[in-house]
Formats: structure tokens, sequence, C-alpha cells
């Protein structure tokens, strides 16, 4: 690939002096320039990059099996209850107090899951599981949570026109008001409007506030290369100046959605512009895709990260399954799918699985959940609607068998990589925990099973 000039998409008053910087920089200077132009255009609520104090703390390096009496006997659709269930949540509401801060310091925040990209996944995949499951628990559930989280939204934004500044920036629903990443937004906004599309949602004011703010987040003002991809010129907690695998999904899933809740081609084509610019800079030639572009060096990061793949396959099904049959880019998009099943059936593991480090079997961590989770539905899918050859049943009915293996008779889903940054070696990944129930499992695991069970319903 030629050099490219890599411009951050910022307003166009900043625009001179951006670019001025740009191409004169060294490294240092560079990032301490988007650590300013970050701090000084967004409104951040200081927390940290991943919340995870609502589970349990116990970790573990290996990826085990389940005992063998939870699935020995256990069928495909009693594994999807068992898990969509598991998802209900006690919840409650927050209550608010206007007035003077005197009056804001008595209100009590809501209680529930914290509201980060994660739990955008697992509200996305209990919807898609209802609709088999048809529970209307499930779906009672999701409309809940939504309502919570939009009106503490709404209740912080009160709070920051009326005073300034929030109380509770560090709460369960501050990512909703931070929006300083796709992290913070795409994911749960994505799930959000399948809700409404789908579900009969309540589109509440708040609701349709915090939407319109996220298209204008990720359209309008999120960086952008000169290409138009999306990329991170600042990461907390992570290396900067790099385009990230797992952004298609904290991105494109919403565009889509936006898309068809405005009648407006215009999200959908950007989608597709994000599919096939991420393909250059990360889909090597056996199909499967490193974790990361490394801008300021020109080249992708060494290694092939299985959940950065999952969130690449869960994108790319979302966007061909949005895109009509006459659309100028879906046979590109189309040959980029094909490419990567291709490239992960072939090192599919014996489990039925894949692994931490797709193409790095030998490493001790072992076939990972969560990424096998995805596959599983984004080639269930492809079968479903025919983008692939039902030769592929195979691929899917062993992958299923293996993440049956992996839930305890509680549901308790086993073998799912925490968070990880962009590894600079086999090691970082390799020391990766795992926690019983992570939250990067249950999302993916309920909408494997739920399309797979499409499958076998045929």
């Amino acid at each position: 690939m030629s050099n490219i000039t890599h411009v951050i998409n910022l307003t166009m008053k900043k625009q001179k002096f951006v670019n001025m910087c740009y191409f004169n920089y060294k490294k240092a200077g560079l990032f301490l320039m988007c650590v300013i132009l970050a701090g000084s255009t967004i409104i951040s609520c200081n927390q940290p990059e991943i919340n995870e104090t609502k589970q349990a703390e116990t970790t573990e390096i290996k990826s085990p099996k389940a005992d063998i009496g939870a699935y020995q006997n256990r069928s495909i659709d009693q594994l999807l209850e068992l898990l969509a269930l598991r998802q209900i949540k006690e919840i409650k509401a927050g209550e608010y107090k206007h007035g003077i801060w005197d009056t804001v310091l008595i209100s009590m925040p809501p209680d529930a899951p914290w509201f980060g990209y994660p739990q955008g996944v697992t509200l996305m995949g209990m919807q898609y599981a209802n609709r088999i499951l048809e529970n209307p628990s499930i779906s009672s559930y999701v409309k809940e949570y939504i309502k919570i989280a939009t009106d503490d939204y709404a209740y912080s934004v009160w709070q920051r026109k009326t005073f300034g500044t929030i109380l509770n920036k560090g709460g369960d629903f501050s990512r909703l008001i931070r929006m300083n990443m796709l992290d913070d937004c795409g994911a749960g906004s994505a799930a959000m409007l399948e809700a409404i599309a789908n579900d009969e949602a309540y589109l509440t004011t708040e609701l349709s506030e915090y939407l319109h703010n996220v298209s204008y987040f990720i359209s309008e003002t999120h960086w952008r290369l000169e290409d138009g991809s999306f990329w991170r010129p600042v990461s907390p907690g992570s290396r900067p100046l790099s385009l990230w695998a797992d952004d298609l999904y904290m991105s494109c899933p919403f565009l889509i959605r936006w898309a068809e809740y405005k009648d407006d081609p215009k999200f959908l084509d950007d989608a597709a512009l994000q599919i096939i610019n991420f393909a250059s800079y990360l889909q090597d030639d056996d199909g499967v895709w490193w974790h990361a572009y490394l801008v300021d060096e020109d080249r992708p990061a060494k290694y092939k990260w299985g959940r950065a793949n999952g969130w690449v396959m869960l994108a790319t099904t979302e966007v061909l399954s949005a895109m009509p049959e006459d659309h100028p880019q879906r046979e590109k998009v189309m040959t980029i799918f094909r490419k990567h099943i291709e490239g992960l059936k072939n090192y599919q593991s014996e489990e039925g699985l894949w692994h931490q480090i797709i193409d790095h079997p030998e490493l001790n961590w072992g076939v990972e959940t969560s990424c096998s989770a995805m596959f599983t539905y984004a080639i269930s899918r492809a079968i479903n609607r025919g983008w692939i050859d039902q030769s592929n049943l195979e691929v899917v009915r062993n992958a299923v068998q293996g993440l049956n293996m992996k839930v305890e008779a509680d549901g308790t889903i086993l073998g799912i990589c925490r968070s990880a940054s962009i590894g600079s070696d086999l090691k970082y990944y390799e020391d990766r925990p795992t926690r019983p129930d992570d939250q990067h499992g249950p999302g993916a695991m309920l909408m494997a099973l739920s399309e797979y069970l499409m499958i076998e319903q045929k």
C-alpha cells in the first residue's frame, strides 16, 4: 500500500491547524496534539475504559469445557432459552430530582447492568433469540432497560445544561453522555433501533434525542482518515494512531438501522464503505483479518485476534443483510465476506471452535468462546440467506456443539476472553484472562444459537 495522508476529521475551523501540525509531526508531538484536540472538542465523563465492577473477580487463563453433565443431553433449543433468560437481571429505574443542586444530590441513580458495547450486543442477542422464543419477559426487559438508560441520559443532559456539571459522572450509564469513541454508543444504539423497528419499543423523546446525537457523532464528528475510514488518533488506555477491526461493529450495525429509520441510504452506503476500506487495510491473503492497522507506521498489527475477526464477521453480516441486491457495493462486500469465511474454515479446531489467535493454535490459551459464537452466527446467516453453499452446514453444526460444551448447567459461559487492546507480541494475547460469564460472551452466543436454529427449523 502506498503512503497515505492521514487527516483527522475535525471541524473546518481546526482543519488547517491540524494539517499543519500533522505534516510536521514527531510521534510524541502528534499524540499530544490529538489529546489536546480531543479534550477541547469532546465532553468526557472520565469513566475508566472498561467498567467491570459488577462482575466476579475470579480469572483464569485456560479455556475449560463445562461439566459433561451440563451439556450431554441438552438440546440447542434448551440452551438458547437458558442463556436468554439468564440475561434478565433485576433492574431499577433512577429517582430523579429537579430543582437546585442540593436537590440533585439526593436523587437516586438507576441500578442496572453497565451500558457499554457488550451490553449492546447482549440486548441485540436477546432480541434475536426472542424471534424464536417469543417470551414476553425478554421483550419487556429490553424495553425497560432502554427506558432506564435514556431517562438517565436525559437527566445527565439536564444537569449539564443547568449546572455545567454532572453528579454521577462515572455511573453505569455515563457512556451515553460521554460519547467520545464508537465503543460508547454504536452497539447500544443499534440494539435500541432494533427494538424500535422489531419489538414495538416505546420511542420516547429522550430516546429520539439520544439516537440523533449518536448519528451526529458517528457520521459527522468521529475521526476519519482521508478515505473516510473510522480510526482512533487517540485511544484511552490503548495504542493511539490506529484503525481497529472492532470498530466495524461499533459503527455499521447502527448505520444500517439508522438508514432504515431515516429512510436515507447514505448511512448504508457509509457502512459498506467502512467494510471495503477496512478490508483493504486488515484482510490478509488467507482471508483472516489482522486486529488493527497502525496508521503512523503504515502497516497492520502483527496478530489475528479471534474477537477482532468476530466483530468484523458480525458487522459484515449485518451490512449484507441490509443491502439490496442491486446495491453497487454489494458484490465487493460479499467477496470480502466469503473470503473471510473460507479463511476461518481452515482454522476451525477439532472442538469446532476457533483459537484466541486464529492462526496460532499452539498457544496454551485454547479456543475462545465469543469469537467462535460470532463466526457461527455469521456463517449460519450466510447459509440461511443463500450467500454460501449448504455444504457449510457441517462447519456450524460442529461449532454449535462446541459452544454447547462451554456452558454450565446454570447458564454460566466459559472460555470468554476479557477485553483486549492491540498486542505487540503473542504473550499479550496468551496472558489475557478469562472470566466465567464475561460480558463479551452472552450476546454473541444468543445471536449464534438463534440463527443456527433457523437453519434446523428449515
